[in-house]
Protein backbone atom coordinates (compact mmCIF):
# COMPACT_ATOMS: atom_id res chain seq x y z
CA UNK A 1 0.00 0.00 0.00
CA UNK A 2 1.37 3.13 -0.70
CA UNK A 3 1.48 6.21 1.58
CA UNK A 4 0.36 9.89 0.81
CA UNK A 5 2.22 12.33 2.75
CA UNK A 6 0.58 15.81 3.44
CA UNK A 7 3.20 18.96 3.38
CA UNK A 8 3.43 20.89 6.61
CA UNK A 9 2.68 24.65 6.32
CA UNK A 10 6.18 25.10 6.75
CA UNK A 11 7.36 23.26 3.63
CA UNK A 12 3.91 25.37 1.81
CA UNK A 13 5.55 28.54 2.50
CA UNK A 14 9.04 26.94 1.52
CA UNK A 15 7.51 26.21 -1.56
CA UNK A 16 6.00 30.09 -2.18
CA UNK A 17 9.18 31.43 -0.99
CA UNK A 18 8.80 32.57 1.98
CA UNK A 19 10.54 31.14 5.26
CA UNK A 20 9.46 28.43 8.23
CA UNK A 21 10.18 31.77 10.32
CA UNK A 22 7.21 33.66 8.25
CA UNK A 23 4.99 30.58 9.09
CA UNK A 24 5.82 30.87 13.43
CA UNK A 25 5.15 34.24 12.86
CA UNK A 26 1.90 33.60 11.47
CA UNK A 27 0.77 30.78 14.07
CA UNK A 28 2.48 33.38 17.04
CA UNK A 29 -0.82 35.17 16.40
CA UNK A 30 -3.29 32.59 16.68
CA UNK A 31 -3.88 31.48 12.90
CA UNK A 32 -5.12 27.99 12.72
CA UNK A 33 -3.72 25.07 10.98
CA UNK A 34 -6.20 25.46 7.53
CA UNK A 35 -5.74 29.21 7.73
CA UNK A 36 -1.99 28.85 7.75
CA UNK A 37 -2.17 26.39 4.20
CA UNK A 38 -4.81 29.39 2.98
CA UNK A 39 -1.82 31.68 3.45
CA UNK A 40 0.51 29.81 1.48
CA UNK A 41 -1.80 29.19 -1.57
CA UNK A 42 -2.65 32.70 -1.73
CA UNK A 43 0.79 33.95 -2.15
CA UNK A 44 2.69 34.72 -5.00
CA UNK A 45 6.20 32.33 -5.99
CA UNK A 46 8.11 35.41 -4.94
CA UNK A 47 11.31 34.65 -7.19
CA UNK A 48 9.13 33.87 -10.28
CA UNK A 49 7.57 36.92 -9.80
CA UNK A 50 10.83 38.35 -9.89
CA UNK A 51 12.36 36.04 -12.61
CA UNK A 52 9.60 37.64 -14.26
CA UNK A 53 10.32 41.54 -13.70
CA UNK A 54 13.63 41.21 -14.19
CA UNK A 55 13.53 39.43 -17.57
CA UNK A 56 10.57 42.41 -18.77
CA UNK A 57 13.06 45.17 -17.15
CA UNK A 58 16.26 43.37 -19.89
CA UNK A 59 13.96 44.68 -22.79
CA UNK A 60 13.95 48.51 -22.40
CA UNK A 61 17.87 47.92 -20.62
CA UNK A 62 19.80 45.42 -23.42
CA UNK A 63 23.02 45.78 -21.30
CA UNK A 64 21.25 44.42 -17.87
CA UNK A 65 22.02 40.92 -16.52
CA UNK A 66 19.30 39.11 -14.83
CA UNK A 67 19.91 37.15 -11.88
CA UNK A 68 19.03 33.93 -13.94
CA UNK A 69 21.86 34.38 -16.63
CA UNK A 70 24.45 35.46 -13.61
CA UNK A 71 23.98 31.91 -12.12
CA UNK A 72 24.80 30.26 -15.46
CA UNK A 73 27.84 32.78 -16.25
CA UNK A 74 28.89 31.50 -12.97
CA UNK A 75 28.48 27.72 -13.55
CA UNK A 76 24.89 27.40 -11.82
CA UNK A 77 22.55 25.15 -12.82
CA UNK A 78 24.70 23.94 -15.86
CA UNK A 79 24.80 19.68 -15.62
CA UNK A 80 28.43 18.54 -17.63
Amino acid sequence: MLAVRKLMPEECFVLMGMTEEDCEKCRAVGMSETQLYKQAGNGLVTNHVQFIVEHLYKVFHKDYKATDELLIERGYGVEE
